[in-house]
């Protein structure tokens, strides 16, 4: 049984603020990854029937020995590793316990569907599946997070914000800027009660600091905090990754930047998806992970 002994690995472990992110290595956790690794192993190996309880009760025990500053990206990004391995009979349990979680089209186009959810964790498969345009707004996260592309990829850039509302700077990124800065638009995310508004806030100046492209490359993967600056861009036609989040941190703080000036407005409603629907794209998947295994043989 896992026991908080276990927290004396964390002295490797780094203090978020001091980090550099995207966090794209767990070499600095060798050892906490190979104790997470084997603890779901032999929950999962050494049952007959296999249920997504059993998950989400192994998953929320090993976050309980991190927080949200020192740990909880790590670990997150380990686990996140570990269902992308499992991930085929991960969907046929979902499919089978006909699960009443989200499934929705999101308004930027993509699927959205949650696998696997607790008050700690949410575990979210993303496919986008047609050529439509697609521009993404610069923004932060409420939660850390870790993302694993599964098929496809995109252009992952990351930002340097600095808000001149003053109410806002506290916001601001750390670190130097990048050279070339943009003033951009900035709306905040309030909640009003059944959904979130977004109220303009301002302006912003921003500056890229990285840009990398990410592929279907052995599970390119990276995780980020939930007070990192970023945005997707140029999105394969066919892209599935792999999320999981952590505990909400941010819930108030969620920005994102833009270049023209909007309306105060309700967020963009989602389309949910039928149980049908859900079904018929999980067996395309499970179809193109039992592809990438007969390929990797």
């Amino acid at each position: 049984m896992l026991s908080f002994r276990t927290l004396d690995t964390h002295s490797k472990f780094v203090h978020a603020s001091l980090r550099k992110f995207p966090l794209t290595t767990l070499d600095h956790v060798n050892e906490w990854f190979q104790i997470c690794e084997n603890y779901l192993d032999n929950i999962w190996n050494n049952t007959v029937i296999k249920t997504s309880a059993m998950l989400y009760d192994a998953i929320d025990t090993l976050l309980s020995l991190t927080t949200a500053e020192i740990g909880e990206l790590e670990t997150l990004h380990i686990v996140n590793h570990w269902l992308v391995l499992h991930l085929s009979d991960l969907l046929k349990i979902v499919i089978d316990e006909e699960q009443q979680n989200e499934r929705q089209i999101h308004p930027l186009g993509f699927i959205r569907i949650v696998l696997l959810s607790t008050k700690h964790f949410k575990c979210r498969l993303h496919y986008r599946k047609n050529n439509a345009a697609f521009k993404e707004d610069i923004h932060n996260h409420k939660c850390n997070f870790s993302a694993i592309m599964i098929h496809g990829g995109y252009c992952h850039e990351i930002f340097h914000v600095k808000f001149n509302n003053k109410n806002l700077q506290y916001l601001n990124s750390s670190g130097e800027s990048g050279k070339n800065q943009d003033l951009l638009e900035c709306y905040r995310f309030r909640n009003t009660g059944q959904m979130n508004e977004q109220e303009h806030t301002g302006t912003a100046l921003n500056s890229k600091i990285q840009s990398y492209d990410l592929i279907n490359d052995d599970c390119t993967s990276y995780a980020l905090p939930s007070h990192i600056y970023h945005r997707v861009a140029n999105p394969s036609p066919c892209l599935i990754t792999l999320t999981l989040r952590g505990t909400v941190r941010n819930k108030e703080d969620c920005v994102f930047l833009c270049d023209r000036v909007q309306e105060t407005k309700s967020e963009m409603e989602t389309k949910s998806l039928d149980k049908n629907e859900v079904n018929s794209l999980f067996q395309e998947i499970l179809v193109m992970l039992s592809s990438a295994e007969k390929n990797q043989l």
